[in-house]
């Protein structure tokens, strides 16, 4: 999936609130930090930057993939978190609030249920020798 270059990679680490997340489905796992990565460095998401650009240096995932939370008309999305490399959390607004937060809520495209996120992830090879 990966195959894009030119970009540096910063983000350095990918964990899990919760450590025994997707522990009987681990290709769920590895397909979950293989997309945020490129997520990270392929998806702008403020003033033209992605969250590489803007120093992310880690990612820690709140919650596995759900639907609803705070807000309950919310789709399937996983809470995550993004550090710079201070240890302070990288931004966003709270779609609900227009607040800003420091919770993303994102979802890999073409997943939008439980079947479907394993669907995905069952076809997902990442490739992280750049």
């Amino acid at each position: 999936m990966s195959g894009i270059t030119g970009f540096k990679r910063l983000i350095s680490a990918v964990k899990w609130k919760d450590g025994s997340s997707y522990r009987t489905k681990p290709f769920v796992k590895v397909f979950t930090e293989g997309w945020l990565k490129d997520f990270c460095k392929t998806v702008h998401v403020s003033q033209g930057k992605t969250l590489d650009e803007l120093g992310a240096e880690t990612a820690v995932i709140q919650s596995t993939f759900h639907s609803g939370g705070t807000n309950p008309a919310a789709g399937f999305h996983i809470s995550v978190r993004f550090y710079n490399k201070d240890g302070v959390a990288i931004l966003t607004t709270n779609p609900v609030t227009g607040l800003p937060t420091g919770t993303w809520h994102l979802a890999p495209p073409g997943v939008t249920d439980a079947s479907s996120l394993e669907n995905v992830a069952s076809h997902f090879v990442y490739d992280d020798d750049e």
